[in-house]
């Protein structure tokens, strides 16, 4: 038998009823695909919200059911070969059992049609899919086509009309008529299957057939909107015994009251409906017996709406389904009241929802339901009480949010990304509607609805950690923009400007990015001109015109309100003073105009307008004396558009700004950049003015380098640090060469000759003094003073005076510098030359050196390259010039030093002896008191070499030992080198009476007595040395310590020789005489040879430690030849090298 007519019952999933927000043309693709599954979901609620009827199919078991479930190749080879079976047959058959064959081949034929329905649905199918694969062209899409289903199903209808045109009286006519009437409804002939149900009903009231007929007929009458036919026909179905029939009309009739608007009877029925279904389903009916439940569980929820209840739906659901279905449904409750307009029903049905499942999956719907109910009703308060709530409650960062995550499901994961949507994209086109009726009512109030939703929206979705996510950066900063556009039509200034500020910086290419640009400007101005923002009442008009400048004008700033720099003024004068943050802000506004947004525009219309806003922002910075931030503007202008009219009036005033503050680099860097610029440089004024500025400012650069490495070195000294110092020397060598370098970069500038004396010096302090020579020798030869007054004319009258003073300064530092130069490295003949050309080229106190220490000088190295001739000139030119000035004195002194130092280098000891014997008395007071000890002890050397006489050499020691014992216990000149060694050397002669005594003594009388007497003579005048020598060692002179430990140790030997040497005393046995010379070899030869070989090799220790050679250190040595052979070779005589050092004076 075939299925009976499925009937059609209506899904009322409803989710949202009202309508989706608009989608923009530019709109995300994410936040689209998310919009598009919201806008199904609300759609199919507004569907539902409206229908008269049930929308879902469900299946119900007729009395007569085609028990046909395998519709497999096999299955259907089998039903052929019935059908060629009973085709065969069925001529040779009597007439009156014709009749089964007939109905049989129809059952058969309408099998095969679904057979080959299947079939062809399954190709079509397939055909399909490779449609969507391929891209789905709407010219190539595959149509159904069921050619050989449409073939059967066909001959099984006429075998059907056979049976009731030809055998009237067969006995299953009922049967044959229901399934004719059922096989024509679905092949769309309805109207003969109505006449077939109604011949049924008729003729064979009684028939099993009859209650299925009368619901096939309320159906039909049912979905024909004839509701008093269809309810007659489902109360005759009511009168059967099958209870799935009576619970299937009875539902049909909850229908039926629905749409006579008999809400509290249909709710009756349904009802009903639930609680039979549940009885048959304990009743041995199945799962299957709820289907029908489940959907009056679901329609009487739109039955309900009409009786406006909200608590009873939810408590009577829960009772007869579950608490996740009452939940569900009243959900759904919501959305219909929502769409019925009853929002104050749907606000609170959606209430009741949120505060009993306050994690709902659907709860972020709800609550945006809430604000489109309020929406609705035009309650702004609540409207905005409520989307603040709708965003705080579950955006992503909320605790529904959090808690909902946890769950780790996929529906979870789905409910936050649409809590996204209904958060962000409510509220997105909740603000688009209120600012589109602001522009319409240009209501304040309406403004001021749209600018706190703005807010908020930007407060939670604006951020990049949430936007990227979710795809709506873009849009974000759209309302971005229309934020800062509602503050503006407020004439809230400041928070416009810093929005548009904000979307500039975020999007400089945006679709919105020059009008926010601009419109930044704008308010910056307002902002600076001190315009406050004001608050107008809700009702009051807003008028966008009013206190704006016409849109594309922006106020202008002339050239006269730009303070020209006044070069009288000093640095400190223009020191920078601080910018209000709000002029700050319209100068980055204005940089960010022309540059981010406008940076490669070549619109000739935009032009005057960029170049205004250009000039804005440097003025600004101008004003307040930031003049690198001025020129850093006015350059970029002047680099775009050099043949504009501000070009060469800004350049002038960056190199004069800049000047006047002493900002070297940037003076330089930009002075440099105009002159590349050729239309800049086509006027005579500009170019002087220019070269002068790149000149003076590189030559400030060198300068501060320069006073970086002094600063580095002093910093090293102070440390001690040698690193530190080598670094120093290092940048002195790098400042040097830039000197240099700006000679040759600058050869005709005015600071060339100063650079060239820096660089002179610093290749002094760098130890490059060949170099430091070189740039001397050309700052004399090619910059002279008088070479160079051509271009000194060519400066200000008032200049020209003072700066042919500074280039004579700069040559005499130069001749002053270089004598000392060629002394440094050894040119000593050359330096003296020198030396004396300055004394004698040049007069005055202003000179570079002073003349008389420059005449010392020339002395001084004229002595040490060995003219004495000259030497002597000079000192009687400098006694000529300088001898009756007092002052001078100290300086004569020193002249007569060298003169002294100069006979004794000729060879003229005579002559140097007499000059140092000369000095303490008539310059001793002139100079320090170590210098007259020096004096005498040089007298008494050149004395001793002149070989003077004992009483001489007495005399000479004798004071030097006197003006020594004159200097108290604790003056410091004891401790002088040159002290200590005068009065150790006269000290040491004044024992070598005592030492030449002792060497007289001799162990020579054989008398026991007498022999006793020169033994204990010879011991004690040893002593006596051995005391004196050490308090002359006291003094601690090196030399005069080698020699006194040289006497002592000889002295010892000596007495042990004597000892040694002495006769054998008369009257002794050989035993006694052998027992005598033991006991001398043991107390007095042996002893003593062991101080001598202890002292002596003392002395030679101390020799070579201290590096002192003199004879002593040689009679020490030959000496200990006699006690250690074995451990001395040759004596070898160290060559003497004087180690005198003399000073420039004056250095």
């Amino acid at each position: 038998m075939m299925r009976l007519s499925t009937l059609c019952l209506v899904s009322a999933a409803l989710l949202m009823a009202t309508p989706a927000p608009a989608q923009k043309k530019n709109e995300d693709a994410a936040a689209k695909k998310r919009r598009s599954k919201i806008e199904e979901r609300e759609r199919q609620a507004a569907e539902a919200a409206k229908t008269k009827g049930p929308s879902k199919k469900i299946k119900l078991e007729q009395a007569v059911e085609a028990q046909i479930s395998d519709f497999s190749v096999k299955a259907q080879k089998k039903r052929n070969e019935v059908i060629r079976k009973i085709s065969k047959a069925l001529p040779a058959q009597p007439a009156a059992d014709r009749a089964d064959l007939i109905f049989q081949l129809a059952e058969l034929f309408w099998q095969t049609s679904q057979f080959w329905y299947r079939q062809e649905f399954a190709a079509f199918d397939k055909a399909q899919q490779a449609w969507f694969d391929s891209g789905g062209d709407e010219k190539t899409r595959p149509k159904l086509a069921t050619p050989k289903a449409d073939t059967f199903k066909n001959q099984a209808i006429r075998n059907y009309a056979i049976l009731l045109k030809k055998y009237k009286t067969y006995r299953r006519r009922d049967q044959v008529l229901y399934v004719m009437a059922y096989n024509l409804y679905l092949a769309g002939k309805k109207k003969g299957a109505v006449q077939n149900y109604g011949e049924l009903v008729k003729k064979y009231p009684d028939s099993e057939f009859a209650a299925d007929a009368y619901l096939a007929l309320g159906e039909h009458f049912f979905n024909s909107n004839d509701v008093v036919r269809a309810r007659t026909a489902f109360e005759r179905a009511l009168k059967t015994k099958k209870e799935k029939v009576v619970n299937f009309a009875t539902y049909k009739l909850a229908w039926c009251d629905y749409n006579q608007g008999e809400y509290a009877d249909a709710v009756e029925k349904y009802q009903a409906v639930i609680k039979r279904s549940h009885a048959m389903r304990k009743n041995g009916f199945g799962e299957d017996a709820m289907e029908l439940g489940d959907e009056a569980a679901t329609d009487i929820v739109l039955a309900f709406s009409h009786l406006d209840v909200v608590e009873e739906v939810y408590d009577y659901l829960r009772e007869v389904r579950n608490e996740e279905w009452a939940k569900r449904m009243v959900g759904k409750l919501g959305a219909i009241y929502d769409s019925q307009g009853k929002h104050d029903l749907s606000v609170r049905t959606y209430r009741f929802v949120l505060k009993k499942y306050p994690t709902h999956l659907d709860a972020p719907m709800y609550q945006s339901k809430i604000v489109t109910a309020f929406t609705r009703m035009n309650d702004r308060a609540r409207v905005r009480t409520e989307m603040e709530r709708l965003v705080d409650m579950y955006k992503p960062s909320s605790l529904w949010a959090k808690k909902v995550r946890k769950q780790g499901t996929e529906q979870a994961t789905d409910a936050i990304e649409r809590a996204f949507e209904y958060t962000e994209g409510t509220m997105r086109q909740l603000v688009t509607d209120y600012h589109a009726e602001a522009q319409k009512s240009k209501k304040a109030g309406t403004y001021r609805l749209a600018r706190d939703i703005y807010k908020k929206y930007l407060d939670n979705f604006a951020q990049t950690d949430v936007c990227s996510v979710y795809e709506t950066c873009e849009q974000a900063r759209r309302l971005r923009f229309y934020y800062a556009e509602i503050l503006y039509s407020l004439k809230e200034f400041r928070k416009a400007a810093e929005q548009f500020d904000v979307y500039v910086e975020e999007d400089p290419g945006g679709n919105f990015a020059k009008r926010a640009a601009f419109a930044a400007i704008l308010c910056w101005e307002f902002i600076v001109k001190g315009e406050k923002p004001i608050t107008l009442p809700d009702n009051a008009r807003i008028d966008d015109s009013k206190g704006k400048r016409k849109k594309g004008k922006i106020k202008k700033t002339a050239k006269t309100t730009v303070k020209q720099i006044d070069k009288t003024r000093g640095k400190e004068f223009y020191t920078p003073k601080k910018i209000p943050a709000d002029e700050i802000s319209l100068a980055q506004a204005c940089d960010r105009y022309v540059d981010r947004v406008h940076g490669k525009s070549v619109d000739p219309k935009l032009k005057g307008e960029l170049i205004e806003v250009k000039f804005k922002a440097a003025t600004i910075y101008h004003k307040y004396f930031h003049f690198e931030d001025s020129a850093k503007r006015f350059d970029e202008l002047i680099a775009r558009w050099p043949q504009n009219k501000f070009a060469s009036f800004g350049a002038l005033n960056v190199l004069d700004s800049l000047a006047v503050r002493e900002i070297w680099p940037a003076l330089n860097k930009y002075g440099r950049s105009f002159q590349k610029n050729k239309f800049l440089m086509r006027e005579q004024k500009f170019r002087t003015s220019a070269a002068k500025y790149v000149e003076g400012s590189q030559f400030q650069i060198y300068m501060g380098e320069h006073e970086t490495a002094v600063a580095t070195e002093k910093r090293a000294k102070a440390k001690k640090n040698d690193a530190g110092l080598a670094q120093a020397k290092g940048m002195y060598a790098a400042s040097a060469q830039n000197f240099l370098g700006f000679y040759k970069e600058f050869p005709e500038s005015q600071f060339t000759p100063i650079s060239l004396v820096n660089a002179m010096m610093v290749f002094q302090a760098a130890d490059e003094i060949d170099r430091g020579i070189d740039a001397a020798e050309l700052l004399l030869k090619s910059y002279s003073a008088s070479d160079f007054w051509a271009k000194i004319e060519k400066l200000p009258k008032n200049d020209r005076k003072q700066k042919q003073e500074d280039y004579e300064k700069y040559q005499e530092m130069a001749a002053c510098a270089l004598p000392g130069f060629y002394a440094d490295i050894g040119k000593f003949e050359k330096a003296a030359t020198l030396f004396e050309h300055f004394a004698e080229s040049y007069s005055g106190e202003h000179a570079a050196c002073k003349l008389d220490e420059m005449l010392q000088n020339a002395l001084i190295f004229q002595r040490v390259s060995g003219n004495t001739k000259k030497v002597i000139e000079l000192r009687d030119e400098f006694a000529k010039k300088y001898g009756k000035k007092k002052k001078y004195k100290k300086a004569l002194a020193k002249l007569a030093w060298q003169l002294a130092l100069t006979y004794k280098a000729d060879g003229q000891l005579e002559k140097a002896a007499k000059a140092y014997y000369e000095f303490p008395g008539r310059y001793g007071s002139h100079v320090e008191e170590q210098q007259n000890f020096e004096a005498l002890f040089e007298t008494a050397k050149l004395w001793e070499e002149l070989g003077k006489s004992a009483s001489d050499l007495k005399l000479i020691r004798g004071k030097i030992a006197k003006r020594y014992d004159k200097l108290g216990a604790k003056d410091e000149l004891r401790k002088h080198r040159a002290v200590v060694r005068a009065a150790a050397y006269a000290k040491y002669h004044q024992i070598d009476k005592m030492y030449d005594d002792y060497e007289k003594m001799k162990v020579s009388s054989r008398n026991a007595a007498k022999m006793k007497d020169q033994l204990v003579g010879m011991m004690k005048k040893v002593g006596e040395l051995k005391v004196a020598y050490e308090k002359v060692m006291e003094l601690g002179d090196p030399s005069v310590t080698v020699r006194s430990l040289t006497r002592m140790g000889l002295a010892a030997a000596s007495f042990a020789d004597a000892v040694r040497e002495s006769p054998d005393p008369k009257g002794l046995t050989l035993d006694q005489l052998e027992l005598y010379r033991a006991e001398l070899e043991n107390r007095f030869i042996f002893k003593n040879e062991q101080i001598a070989v202890e002292t002596l090799e003392r002395a030679r220790r101390i020799s070579f430690q201290q590096g002192v050679y003199n004879p002593a250190t040689l009679a020490a040595q030959e000496a200990l030849k006699k006690f250690k052979s074995n451990e001395f070779g040759e004596i070898v005589i160290m060559p003497f090298h004087a180690s005198e050092s003399f000073a420039i004076v004056g250095d």
